[in-house]
């Protein structure tokens, strides 16, 4: 029971450890100490319309989104913005 008292807030330091690699890397361009801010906009329009869509969804219907219907919407924005535009 001790064990697994711990592996909780192992599980959410790498869940939260690598959100703030994903946004630094992708939605900031940071890929190293001392690069340049390159922030992309697009990537910052996808997940905020992702994190709007799911908050409304919560609020709308008292139940989460699927994870699985997060990832198809953020790949067919990601598909329209970064292959169309």
């Amino acid at each position: 029971n001790a064990f697994l008292s711990g592996v909780r807030p192992v599980v959410m330091g790498l869940i939260v450890g690598t959100g703030v690699t994903l946004i630094l890397t992708v939605i900031l361009g940071l890929s190293k100490i001392g690069d340049a801010v390159a922030f992309d906009f697009r990537a910052f329009f996808i997940f905020s319309f992702v994190a709007f869509l799911s908050i409304l969804y919560k609020k709308l219907n008292k139940k989460t989104l699927s994870p699985i219907l997060i990832i198809l919407v953020s790949a067919v924005f990601g598909i329209i913005l970064y292959g169309f535009l």
